[in-house]
């Protein structure tokens, strides 16, 4: 399992743990690298965290870091299954621990696997005969087992760089239960950590130049701070340079952070990598009309390319975009649709569906 924070892998995890307990699964047992903190957990979907009550912790250390801390996971891992007569490993935290059980969740796929060559480099000499022994090793565990990968572009990814195929099950949305429709205002949301790699400044310049035309324009940022391993040096940094543009919440609840996303016309992402936009496709499913920088999986699987929503490549265009969207009401009206029906196909239940799919057929081979 993945730390239990604010994170697209730990509500996954969850949601896994979720679908195999609705499939009639009842005697789970977890593997953590720490114990989950509730400070975490409170910021979750509590009909995700329920499920945490009647599952197990398994006390098993795992190692990470150098080449031959897979084979030692991996074989302490089924060793562990025989002894306590486990029928079958789930990892889901592949992006950590590159073994593969009889179902493996790549949300990102382990850096050795996917910038090979980065990490080679740093092993030279006879150093270079241990990459390679290890590598093919590493591998081999890495592919076994079922692969079912998050979204299109991580799928693309394993096949470019591993020549491997994999299942697309993208991660799924929690809604609020009873979220209620609720008036649309000239609203910009952005939703994601404090952590540089969001590119939050981009973000700020944006709503700066869109102010500087249109002033009723609100943008707010829902960020995990404390709940999610934020960068506290940024988000100081950020809090500065967002004045008087950009309201930044930290660790806001479930319940406000639906109400935000059911009132925003826009959801604003300017990260340049990433996976698949979790965040981006709840603020779709309340109706949020997506512009997102053009590349990788937000681009690709969110928005099919342009087809549910709006891709800038520029400041300018991006701020053009959101101008467009609060000034024309029909313009929007018919995104906002687009967007809805895109949502759908990252519901829980077409989650869910596709799980109970995969232990249907069998596939969970011990």
């Amino acid at each position: 399992m993945p730390p239990l924070i604010f994170s697209s892998e730990a509500v996954v995890a969850l949601s896994f743990l979720k679908a195999l307990k609705e499939f009639g699964i009842a005697d789970i047992s977890c593997v953590y690298e720490k114990e989950p903190d509730t400070r975490y957990l409170t910021a979750m979907p509590k009909n995700l965290t329920d499920v945490l009550s009647d599952t197990k912790t398994l006390n098993l250390k795992l190692i990470k870091g150098p080449l031959i801390s897979p084979p030692l996971n991996y074989f302490s891992l089924k060793s562990t299954a025989l002894l306590k007569r486990f029928d079958y490993i789930l990892n889901l935290y592949f992006r950590e621990y590159p073994i593969g059980m009889n179902i493996n969740y790549v949300l990102y796929p382990h850096p050795l696997l996917y910038k090979t060559n980065k990490v080679r480099e740093k092993y030279t000499g006879l150093k270079s005969l241990y990459f390679s022994l290890g590598y093919s090793i590493v591998r081999k565990l890495a592919i076994s087992g079922r692969l079912i990968c998050s979204s299109e572009y991580i799928r693309r990814v394993l096949r470019e760089t591993q020549n491997t195929e994999c299942e697309v099950l993208y991660p799924p949305i929690i809604p609020k239960e009873d979220l209620k429709v609720r008036e649309k205002m000239d609203l910009v949301v952005g939703i994601g950590k404090y952590l540089p790699l969001k590119r939050w400044e981009e973000f700020i310049e944006i709503a700066k130049r869109v102010k500087s035309v249109n002033s009723r324009i609100e943008f707010k940022i829902i960020g995990g701070l404390r709940s999610a391993d934020s960068s506290m040096d940024y988000f100081r940094r950020l809090k500065e340079l967002a004045t008087g543009s950009v309201e930044l919440l930290t660790d806001v609840s479930e319940k406000e952070k639906w109400e935000i996303l059911s009132e925003a016309k826009v959801v604003l992402h300017s990260q340049r990598i990433d996976n698949f936009g979790l965040g981006i496709a709840e603020a779709m499913y309340a109706g949020a009309v997506p512009v997102l920088y053009r590349s990788t999986g937000p681009w690709q699987d969110n928005v099919k390319e342009g087809k549910y929503g709006l891709a800038y490549s520029s400041v300018e265009e991006a701020a053009e975009h959101i101008l467009r969207l609060a000034g024309d009401e029909r313009y929007f009206k018919f995104l906002s649709s687009l967007s809805k029906e895109r949502a759908e196909l990252f519901s829980f239940s077409k989650f869910r569906q596709k799980i109970f799919r995969i232990l249907e057929e069998g596939h969970m081979e011990k």
